[in-house]
């Protein structure tokens, strides 16, 4: 977006954001976090719940000298996030208000209750054969409240919806579409 707006090229930032700071990831003992805190309260929260006195430091005082300022925080940071494990770190953040969480690998993020009871990790099953043993589909993260978001159908099978497409949206007869079939084009 500053790119669009203002010509800016962007940097690469591996797992910071341009926006703001801290926004990133943190490794912990046994794993690492994810940390967002770039709004006023945000930072505040963090401030308090790290109870670093660095992090007081004026020069950290507004979002734009704490972009300025992004590896001195990160180092902070990462120095009291490498003291805990993922868990205590998300949960004292996460307690103290501050806008963080676990980075899941695939395997815990399929057996992740959160995850699980907002049907965001669906069973797979092929309309003809049933249910496909190990295979999982991403369900939708948008939850409305009177109006269940899901799946009705499956992905077409192979040439399901020929028929359709070429002769409603193609307008070939059934004869042309027949006599297509016969020389194996369709």
């Amino acid at each position: 977006i500053e790119f669009m707006l203002a010509g800016d090229e962007p940097q690469r930032m591996a797992n910071a954001h341009v926006s703001g700071t801290p926004f990133n990831v943190y490794e912990a003992k046994d794993g690492y976090v994810s940390i967002c805190a770039v709004s006023a309260p945000d930072w505040q929260k963090l401030v308090a719940a790290l109870g670093r006195p660095e992090l007081e430091d004026p020069r950290f005082r507004n979002l734009l000298n704490r972009r300025e300022h992004r590896q001195a925080i990160d180092t902070v940071v990462q120095d009291w996030v490498a003291q805990q494990t993922v868990n205590e770190a998300v949960n004292h953040l996460q307690n103290s208000g501050v806008p963080a969480g676990p980075i899941l690998t695939p395997r815990e993020l399929m057996t992740d209750e959160h995850l699980a009871a907002r049907n965001m990790v669906l069973d797979l099953e092929h309309p003809l054969h049933g249910p496909i043993p190990g295979a999982k589909a991403i369900g939708m993260p948008v939850k409305l409240q009177n109006h269940p978001v899901q799946f009705d159908q499956s992905a077409p099978a192979l040439g399901q919806h020929n028929e359709d497409v070429y002769s409603r949206l193609l307008g070939l007869n059934r004869a042309k579409l027949a006599e297509l079939k016969e020389l194996g084009i369709v």
